[in-house]
């Protein structure tokens, strides 16, 4: 049987969520060094990151990101306004998916533009 490390806020991890501007998001986290088990994590690899909007299901089968060796994401090129909602899954060298999840953070999306122009032609 398979040992994972986890990459969870109430075990072994940082999960935080970075304010810029409106529109910008920046997730970090600390790789696990302890497995469930208490043994030491040797071959933690990476996390896959879900995304959901507003009330919508997360789709575990579709990370938006599958990010290896680092520990933060970036996104500043939202197109949508809304509530966006993420969860992080760690998994090893073995491609082993953890089954546990972190702890949800949230952030508030609002998209505007650069400037406003105030007198707008058409011919």
């Amino acid at each position: 049987m398979k040992i994972f490390c986890l990459v969870c806020i109430s075990f072994f991890c940082l999960l935080s969520l970075a304010y810029g501007t409106d529109s910008d998001v920046v997730i970090t986290w600390e790789a696990p060094l302890v497995n469930v088990n208490g043994t030491k994590c040797v071959d933690y690899l990476g996390v896959r990151i879900y995304q959901r909007m507003n009330d919508e299901p997360y789709d575990f089968n579709n990370p938006i990101a599958i990010i290896y060796d680092d520990l933060y994401w970036a996104k500043s090129d939202f197109y949508k306004e809304g509530i966006y909602h993420w969860v992080l899954q760690s998994f090893d060298t073995s491609n082993n998916i953890c089954p546990d999840y972190t702890e949800e953070v949230t952030k508030t999306i609002k998209i505007t533009m650069p400037f406003t122009p105030k007198k707008l032609t058409c011919y």
